[in-house]
């Protein structure tokens, strides 16, 4: 799919919402953290996403939106402190997070993946970044002008299948983690990841397929 042309650009956008999404989710069912750590987590995530829905509240005028939002927030403040967590404030006062401060997402993916160098590029692919929008998702021809290059729109197939590649590791990951976290069959789960990389056409090797050595250590 990623080798016809009408997709020179699309991936690079998905990639970055799954990536976002993927890097939240893993730090959330990280393994060996504790019950009360992963709390915490929980928490001020969920602050956080009230924040951005307090932003827009306030963007579109509605005071009655805010003003259940902020109830809402303070809500579960009060579970937090109820739970043990300390009140998080600045020097003004300022609510900065509960139960902790939330990285933001580049640094959770660095934290998590190891990508934020990915991440970055993915960013510039979709806020339209001329040098890397051109770099990915355009050739440059053998048309010689006096002014400047001529370009067409061809997909790096290459690149392409080095990104389906890792979106596919990541998102292994993330099944795997929230595989283990709720006990469901982690057997049947390595089946269908090995059909998925099998179709993806995916190295078949134990360091590609994490979750072939984590059952053997576990059976």
């Amino acid at each position: 799919m990623v080798s016809m042309e009408k997709f020179a650009m699309a991936p690079w956008s998905c990639a970055r919402g799954m990536i976002e999404s993927s890097a939240i989710s893993t730090w959330l069912f990280q393994m060996g953290i504790g019950p009360k750590e992963r709390v915490s987590r929980s928490l001020s995530l969920r602050y956080a996403a009230l924040r951005e829905q307090e932003k827009m509240a306030r963007y579109d005028g509605d005071n009655k939106k805010v003003q259940d939002i902020k109830d809402r927030i303070e809500s579960i403040e009060n579970l937090a402190v109820e739970l043990g967590f300390p009140v998080l404030r600045n020097k003004k006062k300022q609510r900065t997070g509960i139960a902790q401060i939330r990285p933001s997402i580049t640094t959770l993916i660095e934290k998590q993946f190891k990508g934020e160098n990915l991440y970055r590029m993915l960013s510039g692919m979709a806020h339209s970044d001329y040098t890397i929008l051109t770099a990915l998702s355009f050739f440059r021809t053998d048309l010689e002008r006096t002014h400047g290059a001529v370009l067409i729109r061809a997909v790096p197939t290459q690149i392409q299948s080095a990104l389906v590649t890792h979106a596919a590791t990541i998102y292994a990951k993330c099944v795997w983690l929230r595989t283990i976290q709720f006990g469901f069959d982690a057997a049947n789960v390595a089946v269908l990841l090995e059909e998925l990389y099998n179709d993806l056409m995916i190295a078949d090797t134990n360091n590609a397929r994490f979750w072939r050595t984590l059952i053997r250590e576990n059976s």
